[in-house]
């Protein structure tokens, strides 16, 4: 296998892991506003819970 097609290969690879790690960062960024908002309502909903029950959190 000669160096060119060797770089070629590299070059391919390295710039699709590239890519996917562009990605990661929004998918990251999805999730984790996904689970401050889950906490949120969680924490919203057993405050409401105790107030109308009497019960501490």
């Amino acid at each position: 296998m000669d160096m060119s097609a060797i770089a070629k290969v590299l070059d391919t690879t390295g710039s699709s892991a590239l890519k996917m790690w562009m990605n990661v960062p929004k998918a990251f960024a999805l999730m984790a506003t996904a689970a401050i908002l889950l906490a949120r309502t969680i924490a919203a909903a057993k405050r409401v819970c105790s107030t109308s029950s009497g019960l501490p959190a």
